[in-house]
């Protein structure tokens, strides 16, 4: 992998310069960092592979591959100890001293410190799409746009404004709350410190909102961010000339931007070393920030495009022949005996297409070579469908992609 470094840009704002291309250990990953206090940057060593990542004010949380949770850190009151039995989770977030999952049926699991009743799930509620956790509320955004609030009656962070409407995503700060309208503008009720309630005069074309303890992120259709709140670190003073962003992230007094190409950008306070973003040469593809730590997940991008390989293979935009999450392109790449005949394809996607003799087309030879290991468990050859024995199911495959193979 080449070497990068950090380059300060302004005072109080962290690059981390990354190459366009690099070719990846194969497994994505997490790395914290800035205050261990309690443990929220020591990420567990067995972790692989996270789906979602995201941070309380001292604990982490991760969503893994098999969509259950796993959470490090504070656990005072049981924030970073998930439900027994919590399964086919798609996302998480992190308040204070609680936590909250979103399940893959639209429903919502939360756990931890329940004062207030922040953790006490409505009942019957609608299917949800985005969550968001505060200081001792929950938040979450339904199906139809609509905004449900529930914990904290004392601030107003709960109070959803009556004349609020279709929103298409929302953020829970410390004491307050706030969402995107579907015509993309922002409102933001609760507790008025630092002053978040003030949205900038003629904000519009917001797609996204992230908020801190007391200050507010707003991503902008043209990938250009605004900040308000308070600025006390300079949290809300977004960097001159900062380039396109897809996401967002706020802490106490910090600011996290994942930039389109896979660039993580940081500005604000760094007394803990949370804006100590590692200068190395990975593409992130989620950021998280908490009270005074930071969690970014690293993504394989073999292909240097800032698309996380997994979402590739599994979308079908480039081929994985021989299942080991990276694109059959870089295997080749790292490993040219892959490709024995030297056609450029690997071999392992001839033997799944039913070309047993690598001449890039399935005909008699293949047929016959099926039919000698016929019926016989854990051939060697013939068996293309993975089941272990090979027949019929076999031998409909070397039929329908009878002739030379299709690129």
């Amino acid at each position: 992998m080449k070497a990068i470094c950090a380059l300060p840009a302004a005072a109080g704002v962290l690059f981390a310069m990354l190459p366009t291309a690099a070719i990846h250990a194969g497994i994505d990953w997490v790395s914290c960092f800035g205050s261990n206090s309690s443990g929220q940057v020591a990420t567990p060593a067995n972790l692989a592979k996270p789906l979602a990542i995201a941070a309380g004010d001292f604990h982490t949380l991760v969503v893994t591959p098999q969509r259950t949770v796993v959470a490090w850190g504070a656990n005072g009151s049981g924030q970073s100890s998930p439900p027994a039995g919590l399964s086919n989770v798609v996302s998480v977030a992190g308040g204070g001293e609680h936590s909250v999952a979103l399940r893959l049926d639209g429903s919502v699991v939360c756990w931890g410190d329940n004062s207030l009743e922040q953790c006490v799930v409505p009942a019957k509620l609608p299917p949800v799409v985005a969550i968001a956790a505060g200081g001792l509320h929950t938040a979450v955004l339904t199906e139809a746009g609509q905004v449900l609030c529930w914990g904290d009656p004392f601030e107003g962070a709960c109070d959803v404004p009556a004349n609020l409407g279709t929103c298409i995503d929302l953020a829970a700060g410390g004491l307050f709350t706030v969402a995107v309208r579907s015509n993309g503008t922002v409102a933001v009720w609760g507790n008025a410190a630092g002053g978040v309630l003030n949205v900038p005069v003629g904000l519009s074309g917001v797609v996204d909102v992230e908020a801190g303890l007391d200050h507010i992120v707003a991503v902008r259709a043209d990938g250009s961010v605004v900040c308000w709140g308070s600025n006390g670190e300079g949290q809300s003073d977004v960097p001159a000339n900062l380039g396109p962003v897809q996401a967002v992230a706020a802490g106490f007094d910090h600011t996290l931007a994942l930039l389109m190409d896979g660039t993580v950008v940081g500005w604000g306070a760094s007394g803990s070393g949370q804006l100590n973003i590692p200068a190395i040469s990975e593409i992130a593809g989620g950021i998280a920030a908490g009270a005074f730590h930071s969690a970014i997940r690293y993504i394989v991008d073999c292909n240097g495009n800032a698309i996380d390989d997994e979402i590739e293979i599994a979308e079908g935009s480039v081929t994985d022949c021989n299942a080991n999450g990276i694109p059959d392109t870089c295997d080749l790449e790292l490993d040219p005996s892959l490709d024995s005949n030297g056609d450029g394809i690997l071999d392992a996607c001839n033997y799944a297409a039913g070309d047993f003799n690598l001449n890039n087309e399935v005909d008699g030879f293949d047929l016959a070579t099926m039919l000698a290991w016929w019926g016989i468990p854990n051939a060697p050859v013939g068996d293309i469908d993975g089941d272990g024995v090979v027949g019929n199911p076999d031998l409909s495959i070397i039929l329908a992609r009878w002739g030379p193979l299709q690129p």
